[in-house]
This record gives C-alpha cells, structure tokens and sequence, in this order.
C-alpha cells in the first residue's frame, strides 16, 4: 500500500518514469531495516519503553547500511533513511532531526505514505481507523509535508 500511494503522489506531482520508479523502489525498501529489529519489539501490543523506541529507531539506519552497496540511487538510500523524519524538525523525527527541504522528497512523499498506511491497518498496537479519521490526521499532523498533504486531500475532496 505504501508503494502504491507514493506512486499515485509521485505521478499528481508530475515525476518522471525514472523518479517514480526510484520513489516505489524506495517505499518498497522503506522498513527494510526492521528485519533487524526483535520480532518482540516489532509486534509489541502496548507502547514501548526508551529503549525499545530508541531500538524501533535505528531501522532506517539499518535500512541503509544493508542495501548501500546493492546499486541503489542516493534518492532511493535517502528516501529509506529519511522517511521518519519531521519537516518541522521536532525531536518526533528521526533519525537526524532534519527540517523541511533538508528531508529528501523520496522522503517526505514516504512520510505521507507511510502514516496513512499505518493507520488505516490495524496493528497489533492499535485499531485501523477509517479514511475519514486518517484523512483528519494527516490534515492536522505537522510533521508532514504539507504541499505532499495536499496532494492527498484535493483528492479526497474530489472523491468525497
């Protein structure tokens, strides 16, 4: 699903065949990393604790660190590391703390993919929320992207 709203938001904002096809490589590797991580954080039913957070964390890293050498562009590497950073650089991002356009956009269009997909599943950590409730989410959540944001929610207007 992640794969497929990045390419839907990558074709609204007029990408190339070469940039969309870096962009889904790049949402399809983004959580490569968590391969890495304890299964008993992973699927962890409750919030985590410091630790495990500082754990969960370090996948994009790790991401990265296995597929640096497997021939992949800097935007899709960028994009795999980047996408749980914050435009406004608050300390929910991770894992450099960057600000808005310092964020790849492989990035930043991951970041909007990724959330919307997280929340309308369920997990073992939450319930899935319906489109509308995701739709308010993302409209309010401030450590997105807002023109990516909008690319979602003019159509979401179209639709609804």
């Amino acid at each position: 699903e992640v794969g497929y709203l990045c390419l839907f938001i990558g074709q609204k904002m007029g990408f190339k065949e070469q940039e969309l096809e870096e962009l889904c490589i790049a949402a399809l590797l983004h959580d490569y990393g968590k391969i890495k991580i304890p299964i008993e954080i992973i699927s962890k039913p409750g919030p985590l604790d410091v630790v495990e957070r500082e754990i969960i964390e370090v996948h994009t890293a790790l991401g990265v660190y296995h597929l640096r050498n497997n021939g992949l562009s800097n935007g899709i590497l960028d994009g795999i590391y980047e996408h749980h950073e914050s435009v406004i650089g608050s300390e929910r991002g991770y894992p450099r703390h960057l600000v808005k356009n310092e964020i790849h956009i492989f990035g930043r269009i991951i970041a909007v993919a990724d959330k919307m997909s997280a929340f309308t599943q369920s997990r073992v950590y939450h319930k899935g929320r319906s489109k509308a409730e995701v739709v308010e989410f993302i409209r309010n959540c401030e450590d997105l992207d807002r023109e990516i944001v909008d690319v979602i929610l003019q159509e979401e207007q179209k639709d609804g």
